[in-house]
């Protein structure tokens, strides 16, 4: 709301000051004409500018447009801040991301934190580092896999390339060619891409396809 204010009273202000230059361009004489009753009754007459007065006041006006449609665009450009919309409010910042990975309820709502720890706790921390080298211990793959934002571990299966009839038979899970009755086991537990599973003794006709 603040930031849809600040855009308007800039627009305002851009637009006012170019309704003045303009005039002091196409009505260089209205500004010295601008004079108190009190002048005109003690001076008896109105000043008549000369043409000299009148190329002075539109050089004025024009370089008044000038610099001001300058400062809006460098204001506007320069930034980079256009009105705040919900969805990039929404957006965890960059040095936030990796510390709101594991905190589901943790996300922006209207410019702020919903809830104000939005960091993970030591605890957490020590219990992933754990995860970790238990992972490669064990012969695993630790990061994030396909497009997922969370780094876990990808273990090599004991029956890879078996044949199998039947999802529920693999470490992993059983797929094979669309509308075949058995395919072979996957060679990690976490599996992304497209493929068939097989279920009950026949594959999928259609592949499934995970990021």
């Amino acid at each position: 709301m603040e930031s849809i204010i600040s855009s308007l009273s800039m627009l305002i202000i851009t637009l006012t000051v170019l309704v003045i230059g303009y005039l002091l361009i196409a009505r260089p004489d209205i500004p010295l004409r601008w004079q108190t009753w009190s002048q005109k009754t003690i001076m008896g007459a109105t000043y008549i500018p000369g043409p000299r007065t009148h190329t002075i006041m539109r050089v004025v006006g024009v370089i008044f447009v000038i610099f001001m449609l300058f400062v809006s665009a460098a204001i506007f450009f320069g930034t980079g801040e256009g009105p705040v919309t919900q969805d990039s409010e929404n957006i965890v910042p960059d040095s936030n991301w990796q510390e709101a990975l594991y905190r589901d309820d943790c996300r922006v709502l209207n410019g702020t934190w919903e809830n104000e720890a939005c960091t993970i706790p030591m605890e957490e921390q020590i219990r992933v580092k754990e995860a970790e080298l238990t992972c490669l211990k064990e012969g695993g793959a630790w990061g994030r896999t396909g497009v997922s934002i969370r780094e876990e571990c990808n273990l090599p299966t004991k029956d890879g390339g078996e044949v199998c009839t039947d999802y529920s038979e693999c470490e992993g899970t059983c797929v094979g060619e669309a509308g075949a009755t058995s395919g072979k086991c996957t060679g990690w537990t976490i599996t992304k891409g497209c493929y068939a599973v097989v279920r009950n003794g026949k594959a999928d006709e259609r592949a499934l396809c995970t990021d």
